[in-house]
């Protein structure tokens, strides 16, 4: 019988010879010790405080419009075993919440976690297009929806998405003009996925069906002034700067960039609308409003109205079908001595078939051109109409905005919005649509006051006093918003789409961000060898770059 002295022996050599089959045998100055368990039947291992020592403060070094990357010392490793590291953030240097963000088989270690993140911050203004739209929070552009046309943003090699993203800038690709500190105001659409937006001085562009248009946001070169009007066309936009000249840019093969001329050129600059002479349009004139539709363009000067361009469906509204390459009048309402004062005008830029304009007064709103698809409210008796006409069945109020789809439009009048045409596939929010393309209510959630309404190609949003914003409509490829909710089934009650995603730093063209611009992060770092885990390194400090 042996003795109990040489059964441990034994016993130790069993595990010893166990471990080493295991390939548990540390490379290091401290020795590692293998256990065998009665109860499980196994064997765990432990290494000594030696082997698992802390590593160093991480040090770490980034670059405006990247994540920060951290060299986090090197670890032991075993003839069988490799380390793995691992990166943790926080907001306090007390790591009272911290969060892994980041690990690697090497000891260069990026910080991967900055995720954009829903946002509380309201939107303030939309514009739809082909299939999905754009809207502004916090002054930033977020687009969602086909990027077929380049609508997003972000590039012609992109995919559809149906959550509300930030476009690209200037530190994330060269290509887009749009610097991540530029604060945008407005944003208007065109056809086929064009983009215009403006930070009140500056205007850019991206997207739509030309071979000239490209896929990020490019700055429009105009003149100094204030940008007091925009709008964008499927191949022409415009913008009034200090509410005093216009200036267009685009093509001009009807005249649409109103210079007296036509042009087979595919992309113009940007120049004035001609004023005095062979134009209607009073040098002194003061420029409200502008709408470039498609392949013509109107405005709203000192109450009155002016229109040039192709004239094929009456989209100019001088009681003609005549071509005009310099604004004249519309004839409306000649019953009224001077005509009917007008305060806004907006224009359908989708189908050739479907160019029509409607305007608002102080009482009432007045559309002409286009009558297919019931576009004016009524079943075409005729192909166009010439002069403009009062839609019938509105709310009373002044019109705050009037929005124009290619078969459709809809008037916000005293908080409620109310839309005429054709209005399939749910893009008026209602149920039923009644027979006669006649106006009817949007049915809109309880309590809320919508302020402006966008209408693309088969949708339309909402956009509410509490920064809220709803569509209905055609969900396909995303476009309404609604994060993976693709389905092409109509959508007839109003629906919120995805909450915006933003940074506080800036976003990376793979949704993730950076570190917010002089705002301080904390870091820690540890490893793990098999089963086994080191102590936390000391922890380190990083301020967000500035761009």
């Amino acid at each position: 019988m042996s003795s109990p002295h040489n059964l441990r022996r034994s016993r130790r050599a069993i595990v010893a010879g166990i471990v080493l089959a295991l390939g548990l045998s540390v490379v290091s100055d401290g020795a590692a010790q293998g256990l065998w368990s009665l109860t499980t039947g196994s064997i765990g291992a432990e290494a000594s405080a030696g082997t698992l020592a802390s590593l160093p403060a991480p040090v770490g070094a980034q670059s405006p419009g990247a994540v920060p990357e951290f060299n986090i010392g090197q670890a032991p490793s075993s003839t069988k075993l490799s380390p793995q590291y691992f990166l943790e953030r926080s907001t306090t240097e007390d790591f009272a919440a911290p969060a892994l963000v980041g690990s690697s088989d090497s000891q260069i270690v990026s910080d991967e976690a900055l995720d954009a993140v829903p946002t509380s911050a309201g939107f303030t203004d939309v514009a739809m297009s082909y299939f999905g739209g754009c809207a502004i929070a916090s002054g930033k552009v977020l687009c969602w929806g086909s990027n077929n046309f380049g609508g997003l943003g972000v590039g012609a090699g992109s995919s559809s998405r149906g959550d509300p993203r930030e476009v690209t800038y200037t530190h994330q690709n060269s290509a887009s003009d749009l610097a991540a500190d530029t604060v945008i105001t407005r944003i208007e659409e065109g056809g086929r996925g064009r983009m215009c937006a403006t930070s009140t001085r500056e205007v850019y562009c991206w997207g739509g069906a030309q071979s000239n248009e490209v896929a990020y946001p490019k700055l429009v070169p105009l003149p100094a002034g204030e940008v007091t009007a925009l709008s964008a066309g499927q191949t022409h936009s415009c913008a009034v700067l200090d509410r005093k000249a216009a200036y267009c840019w685009g093509t001009n093969a009807y005249g649409e960039l109103g210079r007296g001329n036509t042009s087979a050129d595919s992309y113009l600059a940007p120049a004035p609308v001609l004023q005095e002479g062979t134009s209607a349009l009073p040098s002194n004139a003061v420029i409200e409003d502008i709408a470039a539709g498609l392949n013509s363009t109107c405005l709203i000067a000192d109450a009155k109205g002016y229109c040039w361009g192709d004239n094929r469906r009456g989209a100019v509204g001088d009681d003609s079908v005549v071509q005009k390459t310099a604004p004249v009048r519309i004839a409306i309402d000649s019953a009224v001595p001077g005509g009917v004062p007008l305060i806004s005008i907006t224009g359908s830029s989708s189908e050739s078939a479907t160019q029509r304009y409607c305007a608002a007064s102080e009482t009432d709103v007045y559309c002409w051109g286009s009558t297919t698809n019931g576009g004016l409210g009524f079943s075409a008796g005729q192909a166009e109409q010439t002069t403009p006409i009062r839609i019938p069945g509105l709310p009373t109020g002044t019109a705050q905005s009037i929005d124009s789809e290619w078969e459709s439009h809809c008037a916000i009048i005293n908080g409620t919005s109310t839309c005429w045409g054709n209005g399939r596939g749910g893009k008026f929010g209602i149920s039923e649509l009644q027979p006669g393309y006649v106006a009817q209510n949007t049915v809109l959630p309880a309590g809320k006051t919508v302020i402006k309404s966008s209408g693309g190609e088969g949708q339309r949003c909402w956009l509410f006093t509490d920064g809220t914003l709803e569509c209905a409509g055609n969900g396909a490829l995303g476009a309404l918003g609604r994060g993976d909710d693709r389905v092409s089934t109509p959508n007839l009650q109003p629906t919120l789409p995805g909450t915006p995603l933003l940074c506080e730093g800036q976003m990376l063209s793979d949704g993730r961000c950076t570190l917010a611009p002089g705002k301080t992060y904390f870091y820690r770092a540890y490893f793990t060898l098999g089963d086994w885990r080191s102590a936390m390194s000391p922890v380190t400090s990083l301020v967000g770059a500035t761009p």
